[in-house]
């Protein structure tokens, strides 16, 4: 019975965070953007997800991993993120949509890149 009870709060958690979520949407965006101000700030936001190490995401945006380091601070100085030693992961889980694409066409521009590479060879 109490197991069940848990299970319900769990439940409705869940909704009121999704609710928060889709309410406050273009309220957390612009207040990303302030933070997020690049494309690259914007794929790094998206990459923090707490797997990924600092110098795989400076690798894969093409940036030094100093670079790096000073947006995680950033966003530690503003609460956002926590930067688990070298694996930030983003408190608020909310990425934009239009930033999720950023990462798609940058992993499509890559294998078009080694294609070419391919190609040439």
């Amino acid at each position: 019975m109490a197991e069940e009870i848990h299970k319900k709060e769990i439940e409705l958690l869940r909704e009121l965070i999704l609710i928060s979520k889709i309410a406050n949407r273009n309220i957390i965006e612009k207040e990303l953007s302030k933070v997020a101000s690049t494309t690259e700030r914007k794929l790094m936001w998206v990459l923090f997800d707490g797997k990924t190490h600092t110098d795989t995401i400076a690798k894969k945006i093409k940036k030094t991993q100093r670079t790096v380091q000073y947006f995680v601070n950033d966003l530690v100085s503003l609460g956002l993120i926590d930067p688990q030693r070298g694996f930030p992961k983003r408190l608020l889980d909310y990425v934009p949509a239009e930033w999720l694409e950023l990462d798609t066409k940058q992993e499509a521009k890559k294998e078009d890149e080694r294609e070419n590479t391919e190609q040439a060879e």
